[in-house]
């Protein structure tokens, strides 16, 4: 199965602006947009997420978020904090994650779940990491994995796409220092990451 992500925002654009020269090196390209993402010790932003059921035509759902990122290197799940607040609302807190715990708000039934991570005990922490956490640490990878990939870059004038391509048997998961590859899937296609 082929995945897909793809994650745009207008602040990286800049980013990759900031980093673009007339001789192009992509390997050279990719570190100074790492280098950059790392000067970033905190972030705010609106960010639109959809939700898609597999086979489904039409998003199940469409979420309006404004954003807090911060740096958290104590944290070695995902290396950040954050708290998503709703866009026309910045008041109310819809999920935050702060390196110990993570809290859900569902407005509806006026509740607050909090998830100390230490009740259903996982070998992991479900968790999204937030936009510039996870831009750094996909770029990271592509740097220094000894996986099968391929990265393939795109000058727009204003901008530059960068498509990274797995050609794993396993799946990768990206966390904050640790690189791992997880249990082998199904199909043996490569999964595609791309972000502009």
């Amino acid at each position: 199965m082929k995945k897909t992500i793809f994650i745009s925002a207008i602040i990286s654009m800049l980013l990759l602006i900031e980093c673009k020269n007339d001789s192009f090196n992509e390997k050279e390209y990719i570190q100074k947009v790492i280098t950059n993402l790392e000067q970033i010790k905190s972030a705010t932003y609106d960010i639109t997420t959809e939700s898609w059921a597999p086979g489904d035509t039409s998003a199940s759902g469409i979420y309006f978020r404004y954003i807090k990122e911060y740096n958290n290197p104590i944290d070695t799940t995902i290396g950040a904090s954050y708290v998503s607040l709703l866009q026309q609302d910045t008041t109310q807190m819809a999920f935050c994650y702060d390196g110990n715990m993570r809290a859900i708000a569902y407005e509806d039934e006026k509740t607050i779940v909090i998830d100390s991570f230490k009740v259903r005990k996982l070998p992991f922490r479900p968790l999204t990491p937030p936009f510039f956490n996870y831009a750094k640490n996909i770029l990271k990878y592509a740097l220094e994995t000894n996986d099968s990939i391929s990265i393939n870059t795109k000058d727009f004038g204003d901008s530059i796409f960068i498509s990274l391509t797995i050609y794993e048997d396993k799946q990768v998961e990206l966390k904050f220092t640790i690189l791992k590859t997880l249990h082998p899937i199904l199909e043996k296609q490569p999964q595609n990451m791309s972000f502009g």
